[in-house]
């Protein structure tokens, strides 16, 4: 009977701390910039390859504007094969493309991506720390 119920105490306690996961995104500072993780979304566009759209917000600390991917290069990989970039001119879901200046203070910018499938993306910035993403956490298509 003690077993039993230190069995279901422990089940409890497992189902209880699992609900007050705190989930940190992840975030990269260099020098006077810093970039944080917002979210993913698939984003339509022209050609015939499914794009997703990696959102962040992106915090310019200097005296002039400055360009967020000359500051954090992002690579993407699936099955351990690059993805390609897609670069626009346009705003994304109101974001400026990660090629555009930003100015100082924080802006919202985006890094699009051509997807191979349907496998878990795995992003690594500038420093060499890399995240993941998996598909099924790609959120409703933007313009």
């Amino acid at each position: 009977m003690k077993f039993l119920l230190s069995v279901i105490s422990g089940c409890l306690i497992l189902l209880l701390l699992s609900g007050c996961a705190v989930t940190v995104k992840p975030h990269y500072e260099i020098g006077d910039s810093s970039l944080y993780f917002v979210e993913a979304k698939f984003v339509e566009h022209s050609g015939d390859r499914e794009c997703v759209g990696l959102f962040f917000d992106y915090t310019n600390n200097s005296e002039d504007s400055s360009v967020p991917c000359s500051k954090f290069v992002m690579a993407v990989h699936q099955n351990e094969k690059l993805l390609d970039t897609l670069w626009v001119a346009d705003e994304v879901n109101g974001a400026i493309c990660a090629s555009s200046d930003a100015p100082i203070g924080t802006t919202r910018v985006a890094y699009l991506f051509f997807l191979n499938d349907t496998s878990p993306l795995s992003v690594e910035v500038s420093d060499g720390q890399k995240f993941t993403i998996e598909y099924e956490q790609i959120g409703e298509i933007v313009k």
